[in-house]
């Protein structure tokens, strides 16, 4: 009998301790819920952000496709456009100037050409970051440039395709058939230039 009213007390006196932690683990529990439902909200946010910078990057790019459409529309333009002849006023005869020589363009050789885009393509490898391939394509833009010409239209493609490499920085991976799609777009501008 004595055995039962001493344990009848320690029971008693364990009732708060385990009430206390049953309350402990269901705020536990609350927190935990709470912690979910607010990285389900993060990540509903990333993917919408997501979403909205690769609404800018084409964005961007029918910007650039309009901008340089426009170019082209005034280049015809001013090719079409006739400058009038300036009249020529009869006086004796001046002293003549020499004409300027006309400046010779040298034709880039095939092979150099081929080199260039050669260069880029061996920067193409699985190993490559986005940082290396926006790196590598801003060599090229340069190379074309300063090698073959200035103005050339392909740069402006290239600068593109620098943004949208840009875009998978954050990743630190660009997927393998973006990779594939900028080789093949490589080769179509290499046909373009030769």
């Amino acid at each position: 009998m004595s055995k039962e009213t001493e344990t009848k007390p320690e029971l008693e006196e364990l009732t708060p301790t385990i009430k206390k932690i049953s309350e402990s683990i269901e705020e536990i529990k609350n927190t935990m819920s709470k912690l979910k439902e607010e990285i389900d909200i993060l990540k509903d946010t990333k993917t919408t952000l997501d979403q909205v910078l690769y609404s800018i990057e084409s964005f961007k790019d029918k910007i650039d496709e309009i901008q340089s459409t426009v170019r082209d529309y005034f280049k015809k333009m001013e090719e079409k456009i006739t400058t009038p002849k300036p009249v020529q006023i009869v006086e004796e005869e001046k002293e003549k100037l020499p004409e300027p020589k006309k400046k010779f363009e040298i034709p880039i050789p095939a092979s150099v050409i081929s080199g260039i885009f050669n260069n880029f393509l061996s920067a193409l490898k699985p190993t490559a970051s986005p940082v290396d391939i926006v790196n590598a394509l801003n060599n090229l833009k340069e190379e074309i440039a300063t090698k073959i010409r200035e103005d050339h239209f392909i740069l402006i493609d290239i600068d593109r395709w620098v943004r949208r490499m840009r875009s998978y920085i954050a990743e630190g991976k660009i997927p393998e058939d973006e990779i594939k799609s900028l080789k093949n777009k490589v080769e179509e501008w290499r046909s373009q230039v030769l």
